[in-house]
Parts: structure tokens; C-alpha cells; sequence
């Protein structure tokens, strides 16, 4: 159902304030117009933005997990045909898309004009890069949720600004980029390396990058279905070209170097397998702790749940092995 909102058109036409309007990645502008968040190409909020329709929604989880995997099963057949094996590196494509398909688990509205009374809840998700974006969770009249997901515009001050616009509207309580480092002060902590810390909060363990507090999505399940696809991929694309050469009875230097390329990267999906990057962990979740050493580098280890089938590891490469070992003790006396 669509609803109509009076609009005062000579006031419709100004420009939105500074601190009330941030940028989108696709170029477009989100305004905080009234009681409404905007989403539209221009610097200005018109009477014709003003349409509120909480209903009409779509999700095309399903549709992009086929096309993700025709996608991947496309790849693999185009460097079987053609012989050029660098093509399986476009799989990491697909990983990264896999992986916002994992975190989509509401319909997302489609239109572009939100009340915010209706927004139940907002989350920041950190991305690559720059690449953050915040997803609103709406909740409609008849109780109906849904997401919507602004891509943020790729710059800290960008970021900040939408963060700090959402703090006044009291749909977010803190800061995700902790630009005051509140939440990290005068807690315990161990240096890592000159620009990391590891500290030790009540409930949880935080890796902290430049003193900030900072919460990493973990997609490591559907990481874990993909390397170990690829992983076959590769070592059946060993064995195929080890077959050709001897088939035809040749080695051409082409084939001796795409046959080290394939060495060279078949031992990289096990590398990465069941890996965790996560900037923060609870300690509720944690299994095993300890200490590694390779090649010459000093790991904390700790392994917790999560949703995968096997317990996830976060390694922690700290450039004194003296504080690694340090933060160990502490940890296991806590």
C-alpha cells in the first residue's frame, strides 16, 4: 500500500542541510527530510520522494545463489575448454559475492522513502577497502521485517558523518568507528604490532586497529564450501594436465609453467581453511587457546564456536613473542 505525505513544496525544494544529508556509493544522496529518510539522485528532497510504501519488497536470495554457483561452474568450464588455468582465479568473485549473500537474511525494501519511526534497529558493517554500509531493520505496520542497505559513500568522513547523523536520530547508541575511542579506554591491552592491540573487555577479546573497536562479520562456512570446491578444482586440474603432457607426449615450456602456476596454488585453499578473521571474539565462544611458531613468527591461537561445523581459528601474529606469551597467561587465568 502506498502512502501519500503532504508535503510543503516551497520547503520540499531547498537544499538539504550539510548534517542532515551523507553519500551513497551509487552517487546518490540519503536526506533525513522530517520524520523521513530519503533516499534519492539529488541534493534536494521533492514532494515526489515523499512516498512511503512498506510492502513491496525483494529477495533474490535464491535467484543469486544459482547464478552464483552456474557462475562458478562457468568458470571452471571455460579453463577446461580454453586451457588458460589463470581464469580460476575469477572464483574469488564469487566468494565475495557469497558472502553478501550470507548476510542477507531479511527482503529488502525497494522503496526509497523510510518513516523513521518504523526503523526498529540499524547495524555497521565494516567493510574493505572503505567500503562500510550500515543496513536499517524496518519493521512495517503489520509487523512485517525487512532491510535496507545503504552503501556507504568510500571515505572515513563519510562514514563518520552518516554514523553521527544516525546517533541524533537515536537509531544508533555508539560509535562503530569509535572515533573518541570510548569503548577501548583504560581497558587492558597487549601490543601486538605498532598499529594493533589486543584487549581484554569483560565479555569479549578485541583486535583492535589503530585504538579502534571494530566487529568483523564472519562468512567462514560458506568460505570453508568454496575452498574446499575449489580445492578440487585445482587438484583435478593438476591431474588433467599431468595427463595431457603425457598424452601427447610432449612438454612445452606453456605447459610446464601453467603446471607450476597449478602447484603454486594448490595449496593455498587448505592455507585459508576453517581461518577466522574476526576482530572480535566472545569469550563465551572460545574452546583452546595457545601459542605457534612459524617461520620464525610468534601466533597466538584461539580457537571458539561459531556456526560452521568446526571450531574457527583466529591466529594472531604478535612481533614480540614475549607479550604473546603474556596475553596467553592471561587469558587462561581469566
Amino acid at each position: 500500500m502506498l502512502y501519500f505525505y503532504p508535503v510543503n513544496l516551497e520547503l520540499s525544494l531547498e537544499t538539504t542541510a550539510f548534517n542532515k544529508v551523507f553519500s551513497l556509493q551509487s552517487g546518490l544522496y540519503c536526506h533525513i527530510s522530517g520524520d523521513f529518510i530519503v533516499i534519492n539522485d539529488r541534493p534536494v528532497v521533492e514532494a515526489r520522494d515523499i512516498i512511503v510504501d512498506l510492502e513491496k519488497t525483494s529477495d533474490k536470495k535464491k535467484m543469486r545463489i544459482a547464478i552464483n554457483a552456474l557462475l562458478t561452474l562457468s568458470i571452471f568450464t571455460m579453463v577446461f575448454i580454453t586451457g588458460f588455468y589463470p581464469l580460476a582465479l575469477m572464483i574469488f568473485v564469487t566468494i565475495w559475492d557469497l558472502k553478501n549473500i550470507k548476510r542477507q537474511t531479511l527482503p529488502i525494501l525497494v522503496g526509497n522513502c523510510i518513516p523513521i519511526k518504523n526503523i526498529s534497529s540499524t547495524k555497521f558493517i565494516h567493510g574493505k577497502l572503505g567500503f562500510n554500509q550500515i543496513d536499517l531493520l524496518i519493521t512495517n505496520d503489520n509487523g512485517k521485517q525487512m532491510a535496507k542497505v545503504l552503501n556507504l559513500y568510500d571515505s572515513e568522513e563519510e562514514a563518520l558523518k552518516a554514523i553521527g547523523i544516525l546517533k541524533e536520530l537515536g537509531l544508533m547508541t555508539e560509535n562503530p568507528l569509535d572515533e573518541n575511542r570510548t569503548i577501548l579506554v583504560d581497558q587492558p591491552f597487549f601490543k601486538i604490532n605498532e598499529n594493533e592491540r589486543l584487549y581484554l573487555l569483560e565479555k569479549e577479546i578485541v583486535i583492535s586497529k589503530n585504538e579502534r573497536y571494530m566487529e568483523r562479520n564472519e562468512y567462514v562456512g560458506v568460505n570453508n564450501i568454496i575452498f574446499l570446491f575449489v580445492q578440487f578444482m585445482l587438484t583435478a586440474s593438476v591431474f588433467i594436465k599431468i595427463y595431457l603432457m603425457i598424452d601427447k607426449g610432449e612438454f612445452l615450456w606453456a605447459d610446464v609453467i601453467v603446471l607450476s602456476l597449478l602447484l603454486l596454488l594448490l595449496p593455498l585453499p587448505l592455507k585459508y581453511f576453517n581461518k577466522s578473521t574476526a576482530d572480535l571474539i566472545d569469550k563465551a565462544d572460545i574452546l583452546k587457546m595457545y601459542t605457534e611458531q612459524k617461520k620464525a613468527k610468534t601466533y597466538l591461537v584461539i580457537e571458539f564456536k561459531s556456526d560452521w561445523i568446526l571450531p574457527l581459528k583466529r591466529m594472531i601474529h604478535f612481533e614480540d613473542a614475549q607479550i604473546a606469551a603474556q596475553a596467553l597467561t592471561t587469558l587462561q587465568g581469566k
